[in-house]
């Protein structure tokens, strides 16, 4: 998730400055915002706190999925416009 996250970020500002101050505020932020963040906290909660599977952890994973694939599609799609026109 963060690689598309960081392809995305790279295709939206201008230079490296920009990059970095925007990339801790909206990565936590967004990431908090979004709910990704309570996904995964859960999944680790259940793996770390009640001893569970990779098995019973599998919906958090598919949701932590389905944010990646997302973003990795809109951080595509942001990167080809860029570069192309």
């Amino acid at each position: 998730m963060s690689g598309a996250a960081g392809i995305l970020l790279g295709s939206l500002v201008r230079n490296e400055q920009q990059a970095a101050g925007v990339a801790l505020l909206l990565g936590l932020g967004l990431a908090a915002l979004g709910g990704s963040m309570a996904w995964a906290n859960d999944a680790f909660l259940q793996l770390v706190g009640n001893g569970a599977s990779l098995v019973a952890i599998l919906p958090q994973l598919a949701v932590l999925a389905a944010f990646a694939v997302a973003l990795l599609v809109l951080a595509s799609w942001r990167l080809h416009r860029v570069l192309t026109t």
